[in-house]
């Protein structure tokens, strides 16, 4: 019986930079959420009374929680629009994406139930974020 040759997809060193400004590009906005949130409620400074201090708090406090509940699900976003178009060419990677290393194809029922496992996944996460929202 003769073995198959598996189908393989070199790597893309351009891609592979894209993909390195991108996430360094994520992190530095993760840094800097909370400086930015604080620069844009100082257009609007509360008053020195106290109670209008402790509003002012409770204020930035759930925006920060709100605007880095986000920022912190849209990789699983990602991830999970990655698991859903594996689940619907039933390959993974899927057709005509470029990779920023050399990876071997996976097709079938094994690249689905990876698309499968990688929405399930993603969807927990998502739902541990909206619990930690909350």
């Amino acid at each position: 019986m003769k073995k198959e040759q598996q189908e393989t997809i070199e790597a893309d060193k351009t891609f592979r930079k894209t993909i390195v400004i991108l996430v360094l590009f994520y992190l530095l906005l993760l840094m800097w959420l909370e400086p930015i949130i604080d620069f844009a409620l100082s257009w609007s400074p509360p008053p020195p009374d106290p109670t209008a201090l402790a509003e002012y708090n409770s204020k930035k406090e759930f925006l920060f929680k709100f605007v880095s509940a986000v920022a912190r699900s849209l990789p699983l976003v990602f991830f999970a629009w990655v698991g859903y178009q594996v689940l619907q060419n039933e390959r993974l990677p899927p057709k005509n994406w470029r990779m920023p290393i050399r990876v071997t194809v996976i097709k079938g029922g094994q690249a689905r139930s990876l698309g499968l496992l990688t929405i399930a996944l993603c969807m927990l996460m998502l739902l541990r974020e909206l619990a930690l929202f909350t």
